[in-house]
């Protein structure tokens, strides 16, 4: 399993009142690829990216969940789609977040923890006329506290984009750290990442869509996972592999249409990804037996 692998970014930052946060840590891996639904909810198929990589136990795990999740249809989008497309079913990139929780001393508990379904809106200079995708995705400066102290983690900041490409709000929803330390000094930390990508994310710049249903919308809403590597130990995720982490908690965005959105799949995506959520789907299977 590798849960002695679990790795952070920065060692323990003090000694003294830790023992709750390490209760916190998690060992997930992220695993991406794509679901094809049909017009009842039903899954018709699924594939999953570089599935060579992926432990047995994992594949074995998503086997036996997700061709039994059933989903809520967005009649008019999906008509819509069917129309332009030319295609019967309906297929959307798909991000799984599985977690690996430790039963006992020796057994582990392996289960889809997240889920999230949509688009990529982060590939610069691909304009596509019926969705949104990036212009203009500046990183954000390392805030020299956490680079300091060596504290790695990932912001997965919400924006909402105006007619006109830019970003007119935006806000940290959640900061997962790859370090131990007190409760106090965790919520430092979490702020110091989070301002700095926040801080970024004003500047941004997005190709809004100008055909098919997207384009009468007054704006539009995408997720970017901003990853903060002090050292190389944390420069990528690497895929098929366990990572440790401690999760922060989430933030709805009060000026999304839906507060509640993407609020309980936020991490389930990967790090520089402007992910635009697919509306047409809404998965109704609880992942909480997966």
């Amino acid at each position: 399993m590798g849960w002695l692998c679990v790795f952070f970014s920065g060692a323990v930052l003090a000694d003294g009142g830790v023992g709750a946060v390490r209760r916190q840590v998690q060992a997930s891996m992220l695993v991406t690829g794509s679901i094809v639904v049909a017009q009842d909810g039903s899954v018709d198929s699924y594939t999953l990216d570089k599935q060579d990589k992926l432990p047995p136990l994992v594949l074995e795990v998503i086997s036996k969940t997700v061709p039994h999740w059933s989903f809520a249809i967005d009649v008019a989008d999906f008509q819509e789609y069917m129309r332009i497309s030319q295609a019967k079913l309906l297929k959307t990139t798909m991000n799984l977040r599985v977690l690996a929780v430790a039963a006992d001393s020796q057994q582990y508990s392996v289960s889809i923890s997240k889920a999230s379904f949509g688009e990529d809106a982060s590939a610069e200079g691909k304009a596509s006329s019926d969705r949104l995708t990036g212009k203009s995705l500046a990183a954000p400066r390392y805030p020299s506290k956490s680079l300091h102290d060596g504290v790695g983690g990932t912001v997965y900041v919400e924006v909402r984009i105006g007619r006109d490409g830019r970003v007119e709000d935006q806000v940290a929803r959640q900061v997962n750290l790859h370090v131990i330390a007190t409760e106090s000094s965790m919520a430092i930390f979490r702020k110091d990442l989070a301002n700095a990508a926040v801080e970024a994310a004003r500047h941004w710049k997005f190709n809004p869509p100008t055909s098919g249903r997207e384009a009468g919308l007054q704006h539009w809403y995408a997720l970017i996972p901003v990853n903060f590597c002090p050292d190389v130990r944390c420069a990528q995720e690497a895929y098929g592999k366990w990572v440790g982490y401690v999760p922060g908690p989430n933030t709805p965005a009060p000026w999304h249409d839906d507060p509640g959105a993407l609020a309980e799949n936020s991490d389930a995506m990967p790090a520089g990804v402007a992910f635009q959520p697919d509306r047409r789907l809404k998965l109704l299977t609880s992942l909480d037996n997966s």
